[in-house]
């Protein structure tokens, strides 16, 4: 098992003193056309003047005062960002505040969604066909069930929405 910890150590000792000479050769044109996005270069300007908040601008003095050898390597920012979680396909992000007319607004959609849909529609496919984020749904569905514009048949998954009057006959 030593030899197999001393295998890995020493691997990994390579591993990384060939990419620092390989950063160390390459231009600086090279490495920030490899690591950095393309900004606009009033975005860039600033950000060259002066780090904003007090770690940036600590973690900037820090890094000047440090000789160059013992600089750390930071990891490309072109590296692709960790795998969402589950089934979603891209990470939530929290929503601005609606006003009341943006909301009854997708409720007006659905609505009319739904009259052209007489057999009803199941939340996501409501999402689907309006192109709204799953995060947007609850509150215009709640809203148009409180006003009476949507009915509801069915629990959790399984809740298949109408427009008003609509709902299979039984």
């Amino acid at each position: 098992m030593s030899t197999l910890k001393s295998t890995l150590e020493s691997l990994s000792t390579e591993f990384a003193s060939a990419v620092l000479r390989a950063i160390r050769s390459a231009s600086l044109d090279e490495l920030v056309g490899q690591t950095a996005p393309a900004a606009k270069p009033a975005k860039a300007a600033k950000a060259a003047k002066a780090p904003a908040g007090r770690a940036k601008a600590a973690k900037a003095a820090k890094a000047a005062k440090a000789p160059a050898a013992a600089a750390p390597v930071a990891a490309p920012a072109a590296a692709p960002a960790a795998a969402p979680k589950g089934n979603r396909k891209a990470p939530r992000r929290r929503l601005t505040r609606r006003s009341p007319e943006d909301i009854q607004g997708v409720v007006d959609s659905i609505v009319a969604l739904l009259q052209r849909k007489p057999d009803g529609l199941r939340s996501e496919d409501i999402r689907a066909e309006l192109g709204l984020a799953s995060n947007e749904m609850p509150r215009p569905l709640a809203e148009g069930l409180k006003s009476k514009r949507l009915s509801k048949e069915g629990e959790k998954r399984a809740t298949v929405y109408f427009a008003k009057g609509g709902g299979k006959k039984k």
